[in-house]
């Protein structure tokens, strides 16, 4: 299945996108955490590389901890300017079901809104710690 979700940053998109170079792999785990993630393996993350005017990264997750119907997450993280000194942080990402694929109706739309929320969470974590973390060397 896919999804798609976005929010903003209170941070510029360079100072967001140097944090991700520096740290994607612990950021991302901490957004996790905070996601409700039950210790979470840190996300194996490809090279931050230009898309238009921001950066885009590869984030692929194999049990990540988090709660949820889903056994692997990936998919792409994206950074690009909006106006003023904020991020616009988006993900687009494909997941694999737990289980069998024999289940309901009822129970794929149940278990596609699981998974949003915990995204949504995940997401709004993340841009919390871009906008906060301290850069390492």
């Amino acid at each position: 299945m896919f999804l798609y979700d976005f929010t903003i940053v209170d941070a510029p998109v360079e100072l967001v996108a140097d944090r991700l170079r520096a740290g994607a792999r612990e950021i991302l785990r901490d957004a996790a955490a905070r996601a409700g993630g039950a210790e979470p393996a840190a996300p194996d993350t490809g090279e931050l590389r230009p898309r238009g005017d921001g950066w885009a990264l590869s984030v692929q997750w194999e049990r990540s901890g988090w709660p949820g119907p889903f056994a692997r997450l990936g998919g792409e993280l994206e950074v690009a300017p909006v106006h003023g000194e904020r991020t616009h942080l988006s993900v687009s990402a494909s997941w694999d079901t737990a289980g069998t694929r024999t289940s309901t109706r009822g129970e794929s739309l149940r278990a596609r809104h699981e998974t949003e929320t915990v995204v949504r969470e995940f997401l709004l974590a993340a841009a919390g710690l871009l906008a906060l973390a301290p850069l390492v060397d």
